[in-house]
């Protein structure tokens, strides 16, 4: 179901809550953001491409001359799925999270909290990014989840690792560079 930007499929002890971009069809996502939140509050994310979505930006780095001409493709919290679709990716998360292998192919985003009491907490703060294992990530302003810059590494009107204007788990914008 949608909220907001977020598309959210929830199961029994979890939700999903999806990133697609708003103009493409939930049937065809190739590459987008996802949280799993846990009854508990414990939070993982994932930057999620197809591997043909993996196969283009690679093509593209060749002809760029990025990340070695594109002959390689890392992230820490990237996992690479076979089929696209938010359908497919579900089955993907809700296999990893039966399985318990969400725990090594995700990356812990923290408990999620209860933002109504702090609406206004940390207004005016520095919560930009921040650096954990050589991966950048920024801070959302409003609930200070952590999330992976390696979304941004597709879009050509930004350098590689910018998550300017990119919302957060709660939907408002990234501060970062």
């Amino acid at each position: 179901m949608w909220d907001g930007p977020f598309y959210r499929v929830r199961r029994d002890g979890y939700e999903i809550c999806f990133l697609p971009d708003a103009d493409e069809a939930l049937d065809e996502v190739s590459s987008l953001d996802l949280w799993v939140t846990f009854a508990e509050g414990e939070r993982w994310s994932a930057t999620v491409f197809t591997l043909d979505e993996a196969r283009r930006l690679m093509d593209r780095w060749q002809d760029t001359g990025e990340y070695l001409g594109g002959r390689y493709f890392f992230g820490w919290d990237d996992l690479i799925v076979r089929d696209p679709g938010i359908e497919a990716m579900t089955r993907v998360i809700d296999e990893l999270v039966r399985s318990g292998s969400y725990t090594t192919a995700m990356r812990p985003s923290g408990p999620e909290e209860d933002d109504a009491d702090d609406e206004d907490e940390g207004e005016g703060e520095d919560q930009g990014g921040t650096e954990a294992a050589g991966d950048a990530t920024d801070a959302c302003p409003r609930c200070s989840g952590q999330v992976s810059r390696a979304w941004d590494r597709d879009l050509s009107n930004r350098s590689p690792g910018s998550t300017t204007g990119r919302p957060g788990p709660c939907g408002r914008p990234l501060r970062g560079s």
